[in-house]
């Protein structure tokens, strides 16, 4: 029993303790005189004041042993202590204790999503040295708690303005300090706030050994700048092609090889509805069919807001002008060959860009011959030698110059084929 309690309530400082210790001896000291008379107002400020001193104890203890995160404006940083900088663990790995049937594992144990739908939960691991790092921002609030033994938080994300479709406005951190490692979780709103607690309640770190081992996150934004000979490395290269050119491209394959491909852009078109297209290959980002279109199958207006961005350190996003516009939907046909002798997964990787150089849109809304519910939508599978044409669907709004419009289509070593879907 003693040693449940001990655990349960760690030792006060030294500081408080003392003081208690020395009112109890004033006390003592009071009893033994035995011809010593006390008021009823006397006791009950003795009382009184012993209260005060047990309260301020608890309220230090709190204060001393829970509180590891600060938070200045919008900012949170890490105050870890220098003793948990030669701690850590070589190799660990992370138990759950609790994880709902709805949450698959997609990289266990690493990221869990609801289905195919690419929200729910996304872990970091990072050593306590680095984390002092670390820096989390536009943060609404924090929560410091326990999560078992271990000192934790929900840090709740505020940007200044509603989000459009999922988001992770939610994260939680836990610092093992017995492994030295700081735990981060980012939550997305599939995930009920007592769903997050009781998974959080329920992890565990065990040192393992390399082979098992959680890989560790070593990166932190701002505490490490890329050389310039990384940089000039990773510049991409620029390919330029027509309408009807065929050329090869080799592209993630979505194995641990690349495969290649001869592709050509067959033409295009710029149309006002989704008439006669498969709605199982739209894809809109989180958003219903019925905000896009009409019953009859034609794109409808929506409000454009631009956004003013802050730093999320001292200032938030706002809106800095809505605009009611209307929307186009470009459509591009492509015929892709499989050159290899074995079956492969085409990676869509493409943009679109205007005579400005201006991406206008940087997802695919459209892929024929592919379910957008699907966590593979993006892959277009082959077989060995197969050709086949794929149209692909853009919805970019009306008002953006159309003319000059390049097709970009990402390849292996960072090349970037543009295609001029005007030649």
């Amino acid at each position: 029993m003693s040693n449940n309690l001990k655990n349960e309530y760690p030792d006060v400082p030294e500081n408080f303790h003392n003081r208690v210790v020395s009112t109890l001896d004033s006390l003592q000291a009071y009893e033994n005189t035995s011809s010593r008379r006390f008021s009823p107002a006397r006791v009950a400020a003795l009382a009184a004041a012993l209260i005060a001193l047990l309260a301020v104890t608890v309220f230090a203890g709190n204060e001393v042993y829970q509180r590891f995160i600060n938070k200045e404006n919008y900012k949170v940083t890490f105050e870890l202590g220098e003793e948990s900088s030669s701690q850590s663990a070589e190799y660990v790995k992370l138990n759950f204790g609790y994880i709902p049937e709805y949450l698959k594992p997609v990289d266990a144990p690493y990221k869990y999503n609801v289905g195919d739908s690419g929200a729910g939960l996304t872990f970091q691991l990072f050593k306590s040295e680095l984390a002092k790092e670390l820096e989390i921002t536009f943060v609404g609030s924090v929560e410091e708690c326990m999560f078992g033994k271990c000192k934790g938080a929900v840090i709740r994300i505020d940007t200044g303005v509603e989000s459009d479709g999922e988001s992770y406005s939610r994260n939680f951190v836990i610092y093992f300090d017995d492994f030295g490692y700081v735990l981060r979780c980012y939550v997305s709103d599939a995930v009920s706030d007592e769903e997050m607690m009781k998974i959080a309640n329920g992890l565990s770190l065990e040192e393992t050994d390399k082979e098992h081992a959680f890989i560790i996150d070593t990166y932190v934004p701002g505490a490490e700048v890329m050389s310039e000979a990384v940089l000039a490395e990773n510049k991409k290269q620029r390919v330029d092609k027509n309408i009807g050119e065929k050329f090869n491209m080799s592209a993630f394959s979505g194995t641990d090889v690349n495969a290649d491909y001869s592709v050509a852009v067959k033409g295009f078109e710029i149309r006002d509805n989704i008439i006669g297209l498969d709605l199982d290959c739209i894809w809109l980002n989180g958003g219903e069919t019925e905000e896009y279109f009409d019953e009859n199958g034609n794109l409808k207006d929506y409000v454009r807001n631009t956004y003013e961005y802050g730093d999320g350190i001292n200032t938030l996003n706002s809106i800095k002008k809505s605009e009611t516009v209307g929307r186009k939907l470009v459509l591009v046909d492509i015929e892709i060959e499989n050159t290899e002798n074995y079956a492969y997964l085409f990676n869509s990787d493409f943009y679109l860009s205007n005579s400005g150089g201006e991406h206008i849109r940087a997802i695919i809304n459209y892929i024929s011959g592919q379910n957008a519910e699907s966590a593979d939508y993006m892959f277009i599978p082959f077989e060995a030698g197969e050709n086949k044409i794929v149209t692909f669907g853009f919805i970019v709004d009306d008002d953006i110059d159309l003319s000059g419009l390049t097709l970009e289509m990402e390849g292996d070593n960072c090349i970037k084929y543009c295609i001029d879907l005007n030649s």
